[in-house]
Order: structure tokens, then C-alpha cells, then sequence
């Protein structure tokens, strides 16, 4: 059986000082009874020619006095320097004659513009193919920026906060910038710069991933990671190329933004490509842990604490490593309350802080099985009072008061802005509870006649795009004293996302 060969296809990438030409060749590949597939990749560079036009100036016309200072340009890459460190990769998405897709990404096309697909991509003989579509993925970005925090930062903060996604974590601003030029450094170069500059010991950097769980880099499934800083861009490239194909298939055929029911081949098509996709999706918030012990794969990676009652503050104590079941379950001995209070009163509560777990806290009883812990949950400790005077609020009512937590707007009805005023409140208090909290707020009389209308607020785009239309207002009819809702289900008419209600005494 002969090979066959597609019909060749050529791109134009036009560059500032040169015209770059990419050309993609497959042909099919026998590998016993399966098919694959090797795609060439050709690249040819050639300079334009020498434009005559005067080169660009900064520089106003006029007297030497109206000159103005030149700006500090940023230093620009030339385009052979370009082409040097471009990274080039590419995604193969066939058509079989059953109806059926199938996608691979060949990862690293640098060294000889050429790569094979895996012989089980396409199951059966060349004639299965009807077509294939080669995406090629040039990234020539030359640095990589990461937002990175300490694994002791980590603990304090997640520990006194609420924290439902990843994404509040990631844009907490605690996080500092680190830009590395992704030829001059490895990640363990890298790791070691940040370590230097942030005063820690020897650490690896871990990130938070799409299922929520705390992970070290794995080298697994991607090897070159573990040297290569260039491959968090070429496969944050490859994921955004992946990203787009979803787009695309999402919106064809005229049914723009279809969700089907996973009937239909493209149904089928597009959950691989999610799960193809989070293997490329790369983290740009690194957690950065001291490699102070040899965690083996089976154990997990803890840290204590201690909770300060009186300021509300943890305090870090270390890191652990817990030996675990197989069904993720600790078993608290006494010898595990032994380390867990090293130092400590041992006669303190144990409390479990968990991180994007619904549970958000669980108290940690001798004897009695902790199900479901992973890593970087928190071990708290919270020692009893030093004399009969102290009053200790516990840390499970402490976390959760927080959790409950957030900000509402009051505006006065009568719409003066000085009397707007905003409280913390329980989202899962009632509407009596908030009308006493709105009147300690206001420094009025307990038991004061108080009435609350919910807020209709809208924000939308205008024929400049540069301003937005919105609207504010309070809801036709009152808050009733009888309505059963909890404070966090009263802004379902906000959709500005703003928390508000209105006041009137």
C-alpha cells in the first residue's frame, strides 16, 4: 500500500524587514495495521527590499528649544532574532468518513521542522481519512512573566479569608512579578532567582490546577518542562490554538454559541478538545515551597499554624508531609496530635482549614477520620485561653464569619449620596438581622421603623464605545419584614454585579 501524499499548503508571515514563508507537507505513515501521519514543516525567510522613505523620527520641527527629550523606547527584537527563538509546534485535526474527528498536537517542531503523529490516531487505513487540517503555532515571545508568592504567605492568607476560586487567589495581589527571558534561564534556574529574591531556601514551584488541587510541576506527560522555561509559552500557545478551534467550531454551521448534548460527532469532538486542552494550559501564579523534606508520591503536603484569637492572624509554624489511604483519608493517632502540637499547648483544638473545598473547615478529632484532605489544606492550631478574663472566639466560628462575609451598599431613597454607607454583613443572615445591622451602622435608635427596597441597576454600552449607559434605582415595592431570603439572594436585579439596597426611615 502506497503512502499518500495531501495536497501541500503554504503560509505568508510578512515581518517588518523580511517575508517568511511556511510551507506544511503530510504524508501517511503504515505502522502495522494503523495509519499516521508525518507532517514537514518548511520555513524559507527572504529580506524585503530597502525602502527608500526618510527613517522615522521623533523629533519635532523647529528651533533647537522645542525639540522634545526622546522618549526611553523599549529594546525591539529584530526579526532574525525573531525567527531564532520562535517556537514552532502544530495541531492536526482530521475528518474521518464515519463523521468523526480526531486531533493530536505534534509539541516541538524546532530542531528539524518535522514530526509523527502516534500511530492510533487514526484507527483503520488511509482511505478512513477524508481530510486533515494543519494548524502550525509560531510563538516567539522571548520572556515569560509569572506572579508568585511564598508557600508562608500561602497559608496566612488563605487562612484567614475567603477564598472560593482559584481565580481569587490568582488576583489577590499578593502575588510579585518575575519576567525571565525564556533562553537564558531553566525552570530551576528560574525557581532559584525567585528563591534568592523572595529570601527562601531552595524551593520548587507549584500551582493551583483547573480541578482546584495544589500540584508540583509534573514532568509526566510533558519532559520538557522540567528544563525548558520555554515550554510553559509554547504550550500556553499551543493551549490558545486549541482555544480558537473551539471558537470556531462553536460558532460554524450557523448555531453561534451551541451547547448540544454530546449527540452528535462535534458534541464528541469538542469535550476532547476540553480535555485536550488542560494539558496544555499553563499556570502563570506559582506557589513556591522549600524543599525541605523528600515527599514520597503517596503522601501528601500539609502546613500548621497557629490562629491568634485576639488579632485574628495565623501564624506559620512549618510544613508537613502525611502518610494518606488510598481514598485520601487521615487517620489522626496520637502520635500525629504529637507532631501536630510540637511546642503547642497539648491540650489545643485542631482545626483543618481546607482550600476550594466546600467543607472550608472541618475540627480535627483524635481517633475520628478526616475524609477528603488534599494539599496545602491548613492544620490550625488554636491553644486555650491564657487567663479566665480571655475571651476566644474558636477558629471554625472564626473562618466561617468570614466565609459568610461580605460588602453591602445602603443608599437613602431620597438618592443623597451622603447618606450612602456601606457594612459587612452575613450573606446568610436574615432580613431582620440586616435591618439591625444597618441601624448600629447608622447610629440610630434600636427598634427604629426602617424600611429596604431591593436595587435595579444596569450597565450597557453606548454608540461611543468609550462610555457606558447605566441606570440605578430602588424596585417599585418594599422588602417585606415577612420575606424568608437570606441577605446574598436579595441582587438578583444588580446586574452591574454591585451589592446595593435602598433605606428609608
Amino acid at each position: 500500500m502506497n503512502p499518500i501524499n495531501f495536497t501541500q499548503d503554504t503560509a505568508l508571515i510578512d515581518f517588518q524587514e523580511e517575508t517568511t514563508r511556511y510551507t506544511a507537507v503530510l504524508t501517511t505513515v503504515l505502522d502495522g495495521d494503523s495509519c499516521g501521519l508525518h507532517l514537514n514543516l518548511k520555513t524559507e525567510s527572504s529580506p524585503k527590499p530597502t525602502q527608500g522613505n526618510k527613517p522615522l523620527t521623533l523629533e519635532k520641527p523647529g528651533p533647537k528649544s522645542t525639540k522634545s527629550i526622546l522618549p526611553n523606547l523599549p529594546e525591539m527584537m529584530s526579526d532574525e532574532e525573531s525567527q531564532k527563538s520562535a517556537r514552532k509546534s502544530a495541531v492536526l485535526i482530521a475528518k474521518m468518513r464515519d463523521g468523526s474527528y480526531k486531533a493530536e498536537v505534534l509539541v516541538n517542531l524546532d530542531e528539524t521542522g518535522s514530526g509523527f503523529t502516534s500511530g492510533n490516531l487514526f484507527k483503520g487505513k488511509q482511505i478512513d481519512l477524508e481530510f486533515v487540517k494543519v494548524l502550525v503555532v509560531i510563538d516567539a515571545r522571548p520572556s515569560l512573566k509569572v506572579s508568585v508568592i511564598s508557600h508562608k504567605q500561602f497559608v496566612e492568607y488563605v487562612g484567614i479569608r475567603d477564598i472560593p476560586t482559584r481565580e481569587c487567589l490568582e488576583e489577590s495581589g499578593i502575588g510579585r512579578e518575575f519576567e525571565f527571558r525564556v533562553d537564558n534561564y531553566t525552570i530551576e534556574s528560574a525557581e532559584g532567582e525567585i528563591c534568592k529574591a523572595l529570601k527562601l531556601k531552595i524551593c520548587h514551584a507549584w500551582f493551583v490546577s483547573d480541578d482546584n488541587l495544589c500540584r508540583k510541576r509534573d514532568t509526566k506527560d510533558n519532559p520538557d518542562i522540567q528544563t525548558e522555561l520555554s515550554a510553559y509559552l509554547r504550550n500556553d500557545a499551543i493551549y490558545k490554538t486549541l482555544t480558537k478551534v473551539v471558537e470556531d467550531l462553536t460558532e460554524s454551521q450557523g448555531r453561534p454559541g451551541y451547547t448540544g448534548k454530546g449527540a452528535d460527532e462535534t458534541d464528541r469532538f469538542l469535550m476532547a478538545l476540553g480535555d485536550l486542552q488542560k494539558k496544555y494550559k499553563t499556570s502563570r501564579f506559582w506557589i513556591m515551597l522549600e524543599r525541605e523534606f523528600k515527599c514520597e508520591n503517596d503522601k501528601l503536603v500539609s502546613s500548621v499554624c497557629k490562629y491568634e484569637s485576639g488579632t485574628g492572624q495565623l501564624r506559620y509554624c512549618g510544613t508537613i508531609c502525611l502518610g494518606m489511604t488510598d481514598d485520601l483519608i487521615l487517620k489522626p493517632s496520637e502520635e500525629f496530635f504529637n507532631m501536630i502540637l510540637y511546642n503547642s499547648d497539648p491540650n489545643s483544638q485542631v482545626y483543618l482549614r481546607r482550600f476550594l473545598n466546600p467543607l472550608n473547615v472541618t475540627k480535627v478529632n483524635r481517633n475520628d477520620d478526616v475524609e477528603g484532605i488534599n494539599n496545602f489544606d491548613i492544620f490550625v492550631i488554636q491553644e486555650g485561653a491564657k487567663t479566665p478574663e480571655e475571651a476566644i472566639l474558636d477558629y471554625d466560628k472564626f473562618i466561617t464569619q468570614k466565609i459568610n462575609e461580605f460588602t453591602v451598599t445602603f443608599r437613602p431613597k431620597s438618592g443623597s449620596d451622603d447618606e450612602k454607607i456601606d457594612i459587612s454583613v452575613d450573606k446568610t443572615q436574615g432580613i431582620s438581622q440586616l435591618k439591625n445591622q444597618l441601624m448600629q451602622g447608622l447610629q440610630v435608635p434600636e427598634g427604629s421603623n426602617i424600611t429596604l427596597w431591593e436595587c435595579l441597576s444596569s450597565e450597557s454600552t453606548s454608540s461611543n464605545p468609550l462610555k457606558k449607559r447605566a441606570f440605578r434605582k430602588p424596585l417599585d415595592y418594599p422588602i417585606s419584614n415577612e420575606d424568608d431570603r437570606m441577605v446574598k439572594d436579595l441582587f438578583s436585579n444588580c446586574e452591574d454585579g454591585s451589592r446595593c439596597l435602598y433605606y428609608q426611615f
